[in-house]
């Protein structure tokens, strides 16, 4: 079993005498966007060596140009800040995040929204980046059971650049929440007294069973054609026509089951979020080989 943290390791930069700009590049306390940062300890996350000693980062126009282990190779031409006492770690990817927030849509199965479009490129995220935080990924929420498509994001740099990956994931939820979607309504448009309202129309899932198999029935309501009209069922056939990953929210160990059968039997890469009842069916998880980014909760009682 793989078991991925809600953050995850990427390497940025955190260190007193740097500070962050408005799309988050790197200026020393004087204004500079060019310097050379001594550290005295470093921590890279990867190679033989990943715990060093002293570093020097190599910053020139605000952006990280290299990492020297030996300080005889650092440039001259450049101001040189020691901090003999800092660290240098790892930065974090947010890997369920709670950016842009949930959308507005009474869709229960709403593929076609994307949690991109929530998104502000021009953002000021440096209370995230203070944290370690330099990238999300971006969900549509959790309160659908098919609540959109994800991405991934840089939360610092030039707006144009940050988009990493635009449409990441299919974005699932198997919990309570995503039960019991508001009837749809569909109003004529313009309105005519010659056209009748049509009744509302009840959604899947009622309840745990309804689930999937209302996700099945618009699969393949989508993969016949059938999508006139219909945006959200338009881009769940192409997304799935494309092969798009499936982020599956699920806790209840019955629930992280269902997602893993789910996967199996459509021949689907895909990742799980959450697993609170984890322990429960770590060997089913383990032998399965999807990747669990886990998110600490109670427990929930009575699956």
């Amino acid at each position: 079993m793989r078991i991925v943290p809600t953050f995850i390791c990427a390497f940025a930069l955190l260190a007193a005498s740097a500070a962050l700009g408005p799309h988050g590049a790197l200026r020393s306390l004087d204004g500079a966007e060019s310097y050379v940062l001594v550290v005295g300890r470093a921590y890279l996350g990867s190679g033989p060596t990943p715990e060093v000693g002293s570093v020097a980062i190599v910053v020139r126009d605000g952006t990280i140009t290299a990492v020297e282990r030996d300080l005889s190779k650092v440039p001259s031409d450049l101001p040189r800040i020691e901090h003999p006492d800092a660290y240098l770690t790892p930065g974090l990817i947010a890997a369920a995040s709670d950016l842009p927030g949930s959308h507005q849509g009474s869709e229960s199965i709403a593929a076609g929204f994307r949690a991109l479009d929530g998104f502000d490129r021009y953002g000021d995220y440096r209370s995230w980046l203070a944290r370690g935080v330099t990238t999300a990924h971006l969900s549509p929420g959790e309160h659908r059971m098919l609540s959109g498509e994800g991405a991934i994001v840089k939360l610092a740099g030039a707006p144009s650049e940050r988009v990493v990956r635009e449409l990441a994931d299919l974005c699932l939820q198997l919990g309570d929440d995503a039960d019991g979607p508001p009837p749809l309504i569909e109003f004529p448009f313009p309105p005519s007294s010659d056209v009748a309202i049509r009744p509302a129309e009840l959604q899947r899932p009622r309840s745990r069973l309804g689930r999937l198999l209302g996700l099945e029935e618009e699969l393949a309501r989508s993969l016949a054609g059938d999508a006139t009209g219909n945006i959200h069922r338009r881009a769940l056939g192409k997304a799935w026509s494309e092969q798009r990953p499936l982020r599956i929210s699920a806790d209840r160990a019955t629930d992280i089951l269902a997602a893993i059968s789910f996967l199996r039997a459509n021949d689907r890469t895909g990742v799980l979020v959450g697993g609170a009842e984890t322990e429960r069916v770590a060997q089913a998880v383990g032998a399965s080989g999807i990747p669990l980014i886990f998110r600490p909760r109670f427990s929930p009682q009575g699956s």
